[in-house]
Parts: structure tokens; sequence; C-alpha cells
């Protein structure tokens, strides 16, 4: 009516109807107002070629290997070309086989879509549609394309569920940003997709034209199961990944929270790879990744090329134990022909219970827990460990690029007992416990310049321990400060030098510098030009090891004292014994150097050479002079010959504590000694001399009345003597003097007996001869002589000192003036 038409039902079959195959369609159509035909229908058996002809969009579908059911609601204009309309498909089992789009068919087993379509086919919108795949897997897709006069924009939204990374690539269309799609294949395999979702834009070209896909923009987004990654050949695979992933066409990115690498765990890592849209060869990768497991397998990671740190720090990856934990960053193109150059790196990380052997002076590094940092530019090491045992903190920087004054540098600090030091080979041999007990702080800077050239300085601090150095004459309590520095070069792989080291202490200062020639393990040669031991030692020092067994020592000029070292041997101390147990040589040279035997003045100028063993001499030849620069002379030979002289007997006295007591003579000492001295046998002369001081004698003299003498040494004008003999031996610390005298002019004086040196007592006995001339007269008679002499004149006192050596007790028995001598001997024994 109205010219207008309508068409009820329609029912409108094609194929073959007698095996019900082919297409049915049913449905009305009617014509509007503006005489367009709206046609409603429901078709069963439709094959999707026949949806080509509706829109050239729909050539896509030619490789779809299915019969879909379709509702469907069309409107065309009056010329017949469809305006807008909607359907709603519905399939079975489906082969999808897209050359060109898919990389391989695909078999779907269900597909639904609702589609409208408007504006000639300028407009799109795809409501929904979803495609159920093998494994449970299924796609839903959704949205909507525009195509104007000049372009056309297509956006859809893709959600995927179930899927593994294979199935992903099968799905995802070869067009739709392939490096994107290029890259996931590469980097990322095996593995599952529990979802994913993406959003999908492209330039599907102008109105009128073909459909041709290009310009896209991709946002997908999906966690990664249990997948194996790989970023670049060198580095290992992550396995087991767990991870957050977002593509682009740009750029892959993800949040990873679990995985593996080679030997470490994944405990969480950011990856991100940008410029995946250039194409193969111009990616970036930018990985942060925590990192945990051992030690060795995280620098067997940092050691392949083109990175190369564990050659360049000299280490063996699988020499070193312990774990390290800690975030590893890398920024390079992952490409096969890459240096060091092309990679940014860093890692910041703490080991646990590490040991990396040889690494300090040789010797290894123990039970380290460290904090390390390092990048392109330097590494940075701080932490605690123990070297050789001792518990050390430690500090590290090795810069790995040019314009720093040296190629590495460590700091170690850290404090010791004595004895842990002792047992640790690190206290120089000979040592005994006594001499150092207690705590030493000490800390270490060591530089290398050049690959050839160490500096090292070196500090210790004493403060909390005590050392006793006894028989140099210098000790210190725990609390008292005291201190050495070094300042140490190295040449080579041994030639070290150390240019300057001091020491010093309350009455302690030394100063010098010391070597070791070039291969040579021996003690290093040391010139020490100051050496100040309290107030008594003030010289210069030049110390050499010339073999395994032996020591030269030279003293140039300055000031000796000895008397700490002889009073150590008399009291046959701890340190005495232990010089004794040293099969080691000194060969000691003096040179106008003053020694300070007692509490006296210091014997000048003494020169010569001693050979020591332990505390015993070899051999000695020295010669000095008294204060009035007299000459004296000491030799003791290899055959144990002694000798000694003194040209001023009385100025040689002082210097050993007996001053004043002789004035002038000639002293002359010959006979044979051990070794260490303890034993002794000689005879000593002193000729042409003054007794000006003797206490003992005057209270002999006194009590036995003997006035011309004693008013003589009374008054200080001295005794003129001509001779005193004494020969005496020394064993077992004890002075044994046999028939010894002294005589002159109106005095003779005869004594023997024995000193005990170490309780300080004496015990001496003899005899006063008051007129000695007389007295020798008579001894010259034959056979008369001796009979009434006995030895010591008729006209003589005997006497007795016996007790302390400060404050003896005397007595004198007068009736030995009467007496002849035998008679007498008989009384004094």
């Amino acid at each position: 009516s109205d010219r207008r038409a309508r068409i009820d039902k329609f029912v409108l079959r094609y194929g073959n109807a007698s095996d019900d195959a082919g297409l049915e369609l049913t449905g009305t159509a009617w014509q509007d107002d503006d005489q367009s035909i709206a046609v409603e229908a429901q078709a069963e058996g439709l094959d999707p070629g026949w949806l080509r002809t509706l829109a050239p969009a729909l050539n896509v579908l030619q490789g779809v290997d299915t019969v879909f059911s379709a509702d469907t609601s069309l409107r065309f204009d009056p010329n017949g070309d469809l305006q807008e309309g909607k359907l709603a498909l519905n399939a079975g089992d489906s082969l999808i086989d897209l050359p060109g789009i898919l990389e391989r068919p695909i078999t779907a087993y269900g597909f639904s879509a609702d589609l409208s379509i408007g504006a000639y086919g300028a407009k799109w919108q795809l409501e929904k549609a979803e495609i159920a795949l093998a494994d449970n897997a299924r796609v839903t897709v959704s949205g909507t394309a525009n195509r104007g006069a000049n372009e056309g924009l297509a956006e859809l939204s893709v959600h995927a569920h179930n899927f593994t990374v294979a199935k992903v690539l099968e799905a995802w269309p070869i067009a739709v940003s392939p490096p994107a799609r290029a890259w996931i294949a590469e980097n990322i395999h095996e593995g599952r997709i529990p979802e994913f979702k993406a959003s999908v834009r492209a330039n599907i070209g102008a109105r009128g034209q073909p459909v041709a896909f290009h310009d896209f923009e991709v946002d997908g987004r999906m966690p990664l199961r249990d997948v194996r990654m790989s970023f670049w050949g060198p580095l290992p695979e992550a396995t087991g990944i767990d991870a957050e992933a977002r593509i682009t066409e740009r750029h892959f990115e993800a949040e990873v929270l679990k995985g593996v690498a080679g030997p470490m765990e994944i405990k969480g890592a950011n990856v991100v790879v940008t410029g995946i849209d250039k194409g193969k060869g111009h990616e970036v990768l930018d990985l942060t990744a925590e990192l945990a497991g051992p030690v060795s397998g995280l620098m067997t990671i940092l050691n392949e090329r083109p990175l190369g740190f564990a050659d360049f720090l000299g280490l063996r990856p699988a020499q070193l134990r312990g774990g390290i934990a800690g975030t590893l960053s890398l920024n390079f193109p992952p490409v096969a022909d890459l240096s060091l150059d092309d990679v940014q790196i860093s890692a910041k990380a703490r080991t646990f219970d590490a040991s990396i052997p040889g690494i300090a002076a040789g010797r290894d590094l123990k039970q380290a827990a460290l904090s390390i940092a390092v990048d392109k530019n330097d590494l940075q090491i701080d932490g605690k460990a123990q070297i050789n045992g001792l518990p050390v903190g430690l500090s590290a920087h090795l810069p790995f690029s040019g314009g720093k004054r040296y190629l590495s540098r460590y700091r170690v600090h850290g404090s010791a007992s004595a004895k842990r030091l002792r047992e640790r080979g690190i206290m120089p041999e000979g040592l005994p416990p006594s001499l150092l007990q207690g705590r030493i702080a000490f800390g270490l800077v060591s530089r290398q310049i050049s690959r050839g050239r160490t500096l090292v300085d070196l500090d210790l601090d004493f403060s909390k321990a005590a050392i006793d150095f006894s028989m140099l004459g210098w000790k210190k309590k725990r609390g008292e400060y005291a201190a050495a520095r070094g300042n140490i070069r190295v040449e080579g792989s041994w030639n070290p030098h150390i240019d300057g080291f001091q020491i010093s202490g309350p009455g302690l200062r030394i100063k010098g510098k010391a070597a070791w020639n070039k291969g040579d393990k021996h003690l290093p040669t040391i010139d020490i030009s100051t050496l100040k031991i309290g107030g008594g030692t003030d010289t210069s020092v030049h110390f050499r090891n010339p073999s395994a067994d032996s020591y030269a020592l030279a003293l140039n000029g300055g000031r000796v004292d000895v008397r700490p070292f002889l009073k150590s041997q008399n009291d046959g101390g701890t340190a005495s014994g232990q010089q004794r147990s040293s099969t080691r040589h000194l060969s000691l040279d003096l040179r106008n150097v003053d020694v300070q035997l007692r509490n006296a003045p210091a014997i000048r100028n003494v020169s010569g050479q001693v050979r020591l063993q332990g505390g015993d001499v070899l051999l000695a030849d020295l010669t000095g002079q008294t204060a009035d620069k007299s000459k004296l002379r000491f030799k003791l030979s290899q055959n144990g010959r002694l000798q000694m002289h003194a040209d001023h007997a009385g100025a040689f006295l002082d210097h050993l504590g007996l001053p004043g007591q002789i004035r002038g003579g000639r002293l002359a000492l010959n006979g044979n000694a051990t070794p260490d001295f303890r034993s002794i046998t000689a005879d000593l002369k002193i000729s042409e001399f003054e007794i000006v001081d003797a206490p003992v004698m005057m209270r002999v003299l006194q009590l036995a009345s003997i006035s011309g003498p004693l008013e003589a040494l009374a008054q200080g004008s001295g005794l003129k003597m001509e001779a005193l003999e004494a020969p005496f031996s020394v064993s077992n610390r004890k002075l044994r003097i046999k028939d010894g005298h002294v005589y002159g002019g109106s005095l003779g004086v005869t004594f023997r007996g024995e000193v005990d040196i170490r309780k300080q007592r004496l015990d001496m006995r003899g005899a006063v001869v008051p007129i000695y001339v007389m007295n020798r007269i008579l001894r010259s008679v034959p056979l008369l002589g001796d009979v009434l002499t006995g030895g010591d004149g008729v006209f003589a006192v005997s006497y007795t000192v016996k007790g302390p050596l400060e404050k003896p007790q005397i007595a004198t028995n007068p009736l030995s003036l009467l007496a002849p001598g035998g008679l007498r001997r008989l009384l004094l024994d």
C-alpha cells in the first residue's frame, strides 16, 4: 500500500536439500517510507563466503572453514547497498586458516559474535566476539571501526584466558605489531599466560578503499607463570618466572615476582625492553633484578663477555665460596657483538659467609659479610671478614675508569690480642710472649698505583697492650700510649721498601726506613736514623739479614745504654733465655759509640766488632776511651782467649761503677771465658796506681791500728801502690779470688775468697802487712823467709770481710802480729 511492500515471511534454501546441507534463510522484509528495505532473518548453514558480499571488510572470513548460524537485522538503500545492520553469529568447530594473518591454522571449538554495521559500512561495532580453543582457552574481542573520507581507525579490546606462550603467538595476528610479537617469540618461551588483556588501535584505510591494517598501537597486559625468558645471549636464561607483564608496539616490561637465573634465585625484577618497534638489533634492555645465591654464581654471570669482571679482579669464580644477595642492574642493546662500552651495569649486594682465596696479600678472605656496589666506573666494598683468621673491618675501592690516583685502594682495620697474632704467625719469630701482651689495634691502607707499584700505609696502636723490652731499657703499661706507623712501597711481585716508619711511646722514639732486596725473602735491610730509648740510648742503626741464619747490626755514633741488657742477663730472665735458644748469629759493628755499662759515665768512642749467637759472645774486638781519653781495649778470641787493657785503670773502674777508689794505673787482664761469660778464669794486674777511696780497707786499717796508711786514705792524699795482682775465676754466678795481693812502699795487703753475685754477698779474708818492704826482704831469704812469713809476712794483721756488699762485717786478729807465717795460716784457716 502507498507503494510500500512487506514480506511477512520468506524462506530461502540454497544447496542440496535432500541431505539437509546448505543455507536456509527464514525471515521478514519490508520497505519503509524512505524506500529503504529492512530485512530480519535467521540463517542456518551460513557459509562465511556469503558474508563477504555484505561488506569488503569481511573478506578476512574467506579462510574460515565453518558453518554459521545467524540472527540478522539489515537495512538496504533503494539501490540495494547495505546502510546498516546487526549480526549475531554462532558456529561450532572451525578451522581458521588465514595466511599472512595467522602464523598457522588454528582450530576453534566454538564461536559467537555480535556485530553492528552502520553508515554504509563506514562504522563497525563489535559488541562481543568469543572463540573457544583447545585446553579450555578462549578469546573475547570487542571493538569499533570507523572509516572516513581520508582515514579509518579500528579499536579492539582483546581478552584471552588460559593460554600458553605458544598459543598466544598462534592467535596473535602477524600484522598486529610485528616487532612486539617477534620479541615475545624470541625471548619468552614455554610457560602459561592465565589471562591476556590488550587494546589494539590501527589505521584501516579510508572509506571506499580495501581494508589495510597499519600504524598499530598495542597495549597488552598479561601475567606470566612458570615461563622461560631470555634477555641476551651471554646472560643465563631465567626459568620458572612468575611476572606481571605489559607489551606494546614499542616496548615490553615485566615485574618479575620470582624465578631462577642460572645458579641465582630471582627474588624480584623489573625488565623493560624498548625499541622493539625498530626491529632486531635495535632493542635496549633495562634490567633490575633482586638476586640471591652463591657468590661464585653471580661472579660467573658478571664474568661473561663483554663484562669480564672476575677476570679484571683476578678472581676465579669456581674458587669463591659463600652466598650473596642484592640488586643487579643492566642496560644495553642485547646484541651478540657488544663491547663493555655498550653496557651500563651496576650491582649492589651483600655477601654471607663468603670466601675469596688469595685476595689479601696472598691470604684468604673468609667469613666475609660485605656490602658491594659496582658499576662501570668503580667497585666499592665495605664490611667485615677474616684475614688469616683475624676478624677485620675492610673497605675497597677499584676504579675502572681513568683519572684516579690509584688502580685499587684497600682499607683494613681491627684489633687482636698478641697471643692471637703469635698463633697466626704474624708476630716476628723469636719474640717471647712476655714482651707483648694485650690487644693491638691496626689499620692498613693499600693503594695500587700501577700494575707494578703498590703503596701501603700501616698504623699500629699499642695503647691497650703491655710491652716489656726490659733488655732494651723500655717498657710500658696498658693504658699508656704507644704507636707505630709505616709507609711501604712494593715494586713488582716482591720488592718492598719501607720508605719511612716511626715507633713512639713514653720515652721511646724510633725513625727509619727499610727495604728487601729483589727476590729476597729474608728480613729487610733497615736503616734507623733515630733510636732513642729513655734518657740513655740515642744512636743510629743499620740492620741487614745477609742469610737465613744471621743478622748484621751497625751502630754509628751516639750513645747506647747496655745496663738494661746486662741486668736481664744477670737476672736470667725470659728474654735472656729466649735469646740463648736462638741459633741465629748477630754481627755487631760499632763506630764511635758511647757505651754506658753501669751507673757511671759512658765509655767513649767505642769501635770494633762483636759476633753473638743468642746471648753468647762468639768473638769480640773493641776499642774505646775513658773520660780522660785514655785508651781501652777488649778482645775475646774465637777460642775463648780473653784480653783487656786500660791505659788509665782508675778511669776505667769509674766507668764500671767503682768511682774514686783507684787513681791512675795501667790495667791488664788475661785469661779465658766461655761465650756466655758464666765461666771466666783470668789474671788481673794493675800497676803504678793510687788508692784514694777504699771504705773497707780504711775499716780494716782502723781495726788493725795501722795509722800511717789510714791517715793517708782519710785525708784523700792517696796510697801509692806498685801493683795489684788478682787471679780469679767466675762460675755459677760466683767470683772467686785466689792469692790476690796489692802492695806498695808502706803497705801490702793479701786477699782471697768469693763474692756471690746473685746474692750480693762476699766472704773475703787476707792479711795487712804494715811494713811491706821489710817483709819483702825477709821473704827473699831462702827457706827461712818462707818459714817465717808463710807467704804473708812476719809483721801482718789478718782480717775477714763477710756479709752484704753494701755493709759487710769486718774483723781483724791482732795475735797474728806475733805468730810466724805457718801458725798464722793455721789461725786464718
